[in-house]
């Protein structure tokens, strides 16, 4: 069986993916070209307890795909990892440091378990099975929390306890955080000073909070940077993206 890794004397740049269904990925493989179905051996992910090329394992792919392509680009000479752990229809409490049942099932979460404890562990799974330098974190969720008032007021502060928590966790204060912020046509980054707009827009309570909180973070988590997810195409009739 081979072993995957990077060269000798370097390490793979891992990058951690995490968030909800967008994140879980709802592209269907079989339209993916060749050589991504298949994978190659400079950008890898870390599955079934081991680094392997990356390529889809399921009849749908999601962002990582495209990403590590791009990373592998941006970084010619280095092996590229992503560690993904993802879980449709989830609140950012289900992930939280401090994670207790009750909390998370102010999103109706607890019975998906500890995923706080399921991200980690599998991150250090990662770094244990070949040298790891953590060099991202890439955030795409918000959805569950905008379904109420009271989760999307506190999404700012929740979202903070997790990045500062990675960060901490390994070791990588100045970890470069970026998210993906759904906006609908024609809506602006910064939503101060229009909660009746948005709230018009949607019938999720807690969304204009949510959107603000994501577009915030920007500067209240930097290093990091607020992707606006627009004009990005969605399956007929379904609210994910294709």
């Amino acid at each position: 069986n081979r072993v995957y890794g990077p060269p000798r004397g370097k390490k793979i740049k891992l990058f951690i993916l995490s968030g909800q269904s967008n994140m879980v990925g709802q592209g269907a493989s079989y339209q993916l070209d060749d050589a991504a179905k298949k994978g190659n051996d400079r950008v890898l992910m870390f599955e079934q307890g081991k680094w392997q090329p990356l390529r889809p394992l399921r009849k749908n792919f999601g962002p990582e795909i495209a990403f590590g392509r791009r990373m592998a680009r941006a970084w010619p000479d280095e092996t590229i990892g992503i560690v993904k752990q993802a879980v449709g229809g989830t609140g950012v409490l289900a992930w939280n440091p401090r994670w207790t049942a009750e909390q998370a099932d102010r999103t109706g979460d607890a019975r998906k378990g500890n995923l706080w404890k399921a991200l980690t562990g599998k991150v250090r799974d990662a770094c244990r099975e070949a040298d790891c330098e953590i060099v991202g974190f890439v955030w795409l969720q918000g959805g569950k929390d905008m379904q109420k008032v009271d989760t999307g007021r506190e999404y700012g502060d929740n979202l903070k306890e997790l990045v500062q928590g990675i960060r901490r966790e390994f070791d990588v204060p100045e970890l470069p955080f970026v998210l993906g912020s759904y906006r609908a046509k024609g809506m602006p980054d910064d939503l101060s000073e229009m909660a009746e707009k948005v709230k018009a827009l949607t019938p999720r309570k807690g969304a204009y909070y949510v959107l603000q909180a994501q577009y915030e973070a920007e500067k209240k988590l930097a290093p990091a940077n607020m992707v606006p997810l627009v004009d990005i195409e969605k399956h007929p009739k379904d609210v994910h993206f294709n």
